[in-house]
């Protein structure tokens, strides 16, 4: 066996060795007792954990198709935010051939939130969660839905300036939406 391969070797199996010691007596090294057992250090509990966390909500709407996207567009000016682009996806793709039911996805921008997290270098990292985006569509059993990503409980993680501009974006774009559905 080659000598840099038997470094390796040893390298890897002494890696896999203090990888298991730290994280099977996370005690010894003083960490806080909410971090010791099955706890999280994000601060989840059990029973979250047991939950699967619901990355994206969606709701039925009480309109047709194109009165909620009429109408979420008017919330979203109501609100003081921009809508900075519609992606019809029923056009796009009959373009390539396909048929399918109607789609659009909106993206929304509020500055001031944006600004927030695009002025610090650390936080610029999520920049391809922004814009937000909502999507309106129809499912086949012909009523129309409304999803969006739920942004406060993906954000929480990062912690600082982008949990706590993402709560808030997460709070508005709920109130953009809650007249709207069922």
């Amino acid at each position: 066996m080659r000598k840099d391969l038997k470094v390796f070797g040893v390298s890897a199996l002494l890696l896999v060795f203090l990888l298991g010691f730290f994280l099977q007596a996370p005690a010894a090294f003083g960490y806080p007792a909410e971090w010791r057992g099955n706890a999280d250090p994000f601060g989840v509990t059990e029973q979250e954990q047991q939950e699967p966390m619901q990355m994206v909500l969606e709701n039925e709407s009480k309109y047709d198709f194109t009165e909620t996207v009429e109408r979420f567009k008017q919330n979203v000016e109501d609100a003081g935010w921009s809508v900075v682009g519609v992606y019809d996806y029923k056009e796009i793709l009959a373009e390539k051939g396909y048929d399918i039911l109607d789609i659009e996805i909106i993206a929304l921008c509020s500055g001031e939130y944006s600004a927030q997290i695009l002025q610090g270098d650390h936080e610029r990292m999520v920049s391809p969660l922004m814009p937000c985006t909502i999507a309106i569509y129809e499912k086949s059993n012909g009523n129309t839905y409304i999803a969006r990503l739920n942004s406060g409980v993906m954000a929480a993680p990062f912690g600082g300036v982008v949990a706590e501009v993402m709560e808030a974006v997460a709070e508005e774009t709920e109130a953009m939406v809650q007249d709207l559905i069922k």
